[in-house]
């Protein structure tokens, strides 16, 4: 499985996909990876850039209602937390990251 992953590139996809997304959304501060897992700090847009957890459940919520489900982590629990199933395809990031636009607007 991690050979078809690698092959196809996808957490290049995801990460590249997750920093598209992060770029039109001010209260991203920094997308970044681990392994197969990739996080998007949530920040404050008011209060300096202060780590935001009520916005990072906010969105975690909105992307449940959607049909996305991700976590947090961090230590101020405002880290999404966005690991791949072990049946992925460049499809499904594609889909996440639309629905992850859709839930940092606030839609």
């Amino acid at each position: 499985m991690l050979r078809v992953i690698e092959e196809a590139s996808l957490l290049e996809h995801l990460l590249d996909r997750l920093r598209e997304v992060g770029g039109r959304h001010d209260c991203v501060a920094e997308v970044r990876a681990w392994g197969l897992v990739a996080g998007m700090e949530i920040v404050s847009r008011e209060d300096g850039g202060r780590p935001d957890s009520a916005e990072a459940n906010r969105i975690t919520n909105r992307l449940k209602d959607l049909g996305i489900l991700v976590g947090t982590t961090g230590p101020a629990d405002n880290v999404l937390k966005i690991g791949p199933p072990l049946v992925v395809e460049a499809g499904h990031v594609d889909l996440l990251a639309e629905r992850l636009d859709e839930a940092l607007g606030g839609g």
